[in-house]
């Protein structure tokens, strides 16, 4: 398989074990779709990391297949500062509804971000008086402390966590989706998701009772986008899991 060519850097931190678990792998299959899809190495070393540190998880990783490699978002900080806030205690749909609204809203009025409307545009758009409150604040000191938010793009997830966490109505659930959305930070655990939350109660209760997210560092943004995927193609469900 074409991952022992990578510097060694895999096989040398796991050994024998992955050996083990990619023989699993190419048995059923899935050596022929990583190497059609040709995945970035850090994918390729995250996703052998996770089928590894997790070997009861093994059959919904393979069903995922690789993840993609993640990036630092390319959109504007306010526009991702904005989304989150949208999506605080909101299903997806929902949020996406509102965001649409917004995004129609800005481009009527020809500002260059949903994070210049006024309140009462906000509000119109289904945004609650707290989540506007919210998008006010981070406006007025984005505005008005430019170099401190051109920092964030040095910090440390630490370092963004405290500090956008002093803003009024971004929580720690905001500045971990903030960093592993918008900054692409690799390791990242969302631990106040509830999506993340309910995935970990399913393999606690139904596959691994001893499931820790600390075993994926420093992959921890991996595993949270392959639970969330898990989740959305019912991969982790309440129903117990054939396995």
């Amino acid at each position: 398989m074409s991952w022992k060519t990578d510097g060694g850097n895999v096989w040398n931190r796991y050994g024998t074990n992955v050996k083990v678990h990619l023989q699993r792998i190419n048995e059923r299959g899935l050596s022929q779709r990583m190497n059609q899809s040709l995945p970035p190495q850090l994918s390729r070393e995250a996703y052998v990391h996770m089928c590894v540190a997790y070997p009861a998880l093994l059959s919904i990783f393979e069903e995922l297949g690789p993840p993609e490699v993640i990036k630092r978002s390319s959109q504007p900080l306010p526009v991702s500062v904005v989304k989150i806030v949208v999506g605080q205690m909101l299903s997806g749909a929902a949020a996406a509804t509102i965001y649409r609204r917004l995004e129609k809203l800005y481009l009527e009025e020809g500002i260059e971000g949903p994070h210049l409307l006024k309140d009462k545009s906000l509000r119109s758009a289904g945004l609650s008086t707290a989540k506007t409150k919210a998008i006010r604040g981070f406006a007025d000191a984005h505005a008005r402390e430019p170099e401190r938010f051109e920092a964030w793009k040095r910090c440390s997830y630490d370092e963004l966590k405290k500090d956008a966490t002093r803003l009024w109505g971004l929580s720690s659930w905001s500045a971990s989706i903030l960093a592993l959305s918008h900054f692409g930070m690799t390791d990242v655990w969302p631990s106040e998701d509830g999506s993340i939350q309910r995935a970990v109660r399913i393999i606690r209760q139904s596959i691994e009772p001893e499931f820790q997210a600390d075993k994926a560092a420093p992959y921890r943004t991996y595993l949270a986008k392959m639970l969330w995927a898990a989740l959305d193609n019912s991969l982790l469900t309440d129903q117990p899991r054939n396995r």
